[in-house]
C-alpha cells in the first residue's frame, strides 16, 4: 500500500510519474552565461514576481519573474520563499540597465553549502530561515527571566457610576455628574 508521507489528504492519488524522487541526486545547477546570476528573495510580490537581491553592485536589487516550469503542478518541487537562493536569468535585451529577470533554477536547502564551499555566493545569502529549514541551524530563540518590578505602570483609572435620568423609559441621555468620560482615551 503506498504511503502518504507528504501533501495532505490526496497526495496519494498524485500519478507516480509527477513525483519528484528525492533520493537521486542531480548535479548541482551553475552559471553558464555572463546573464546568470545567483540571486536571493527579498520580497514576494505576487503574480509570479519577485524581488531579489543579487550578488552584483551594479544593480543589486531585480524584478524576477516565475517561469511556468516552477508554477502549476511542479510548484510543490519548487517553493519560493523569502531567504531562498536563485539562479536568475537576465534579460540580455535590457543591457547595460538591467530591470527584469527570470528564475532559472531554485537551490534546495542542502546544495547551499556546496555553493558556499566553492564560494559563489556570499555567505550573507544564507538567512536564518532557510538555513533551520536544512536542521543544521539554531532556532534564535534566547528566553530570559526577566523581572518586571521596574517597569511603571500608570494607576488604573476609574470610571463614574452613570445614572439613567427620567421616570422609567430611555431617552437615551444618561448623567454623568461632574466628570463626562473621554472616548478617545476608550
Amino acid at each position: 500500500m503506498v504511503r502518504n508521507t507528504n501533501g495532505g489528504c490526496k497526495s496519494k492519488g498524485f500519478a507516480r510519474k509527477l513525483q519528484d524522487n528525492s533520493s537521486s541526486s542531480e548535479p548541482l545547477r551553475l552559471p553558464t552565461d555572463e546573464c546568470e546570476i545567483f540571486a536571493t528573495v527579498k520580497k514576494i510580490l505576487g503574480n509570479g514576481r519577485l524581488i531579489v537581491g543579487t550578488t552584483n553592485t551594479s544593480y543589486p536589487e531585480l524584478q524576477c519573474m516565475i517561469r511556468s516550469k516552477f508554477r502549476g503542478r511542479s510548484k510543490r518541487n519548487h517553493m519560493v520563499t523569502v531567504g531562498s537562493v536563485l539562479l536568475i536569468g537576465l534579460h540580455h535585451w535590457e543591457s547595460p540597465n538591467y530591470k527584469h529577470s527570470d528564475m532559472l533554477h531554485i537551490y534546495p536547502s542542502s546544495s547551499l553549502s556546496q555553493l558556499l564551499h566553492m564560494k559563489l555566493i556570499p555567505s550573507s545569502f544564507i538567512t536564518s530561515s532557510v538555513y533551520d529549514s536544512a536542521g543544521t541551524g539554531d532556532d534564535s530563540f534566547t528566553f530570559e527571566n526577566t523581572d518586571t518590578t521596574d517597569i511603571d505602570l500608570p494607576p488604573p483609572q476609574r470610571i463614574p457610576n452613570m445614572k439613567p435620568s427620567g421616570g422609567g423609559g430611555d431617552d437615551g441621555s444618561e448623567e454623568f455628574g461632574d466628570v463626562m468620560p473621554d472616548f478617545d482615551d476608550i
